[in-house]
């Protein structure tokens, strides 16, 4: 793999629509990367089921990013 690709790539977890359970999957998090693939869709094999799932950039980036918002309040609330 492309080390510039990987240290752009973050690990962000995704939701297995047919056993609800979640797996973790590789987004790239480069700004341009995301401004270009923004509305497009991606395609991952579940581990969980043995499907292949769509999801967009888009929706996946943004869950991640309010998980990660999430966490952080309950950091600091602590």
């Amino acid at each position: 793999m492309d080390s510039r690709l990987e240290t752009t790539c973050k690990p962000v977890r995704v939701a297995c629509p047919t056993t609800s359970t979640s797996f973790k999957i590789r987004l790239n998090t480069q700004i341009d990367w995301l401004a270009k693939h923004w509305r497009a869709s991606m395609s991952v094999r579940c581990p969980n089921c043995g499907n292949e799932h769509s999801y967009v950039v888009k929706d996946v980036y943004l869950s991640e990013a309010i998980a990660d918002d999430s966490r952080i309040s309950d950091l600091i609330a602590a």
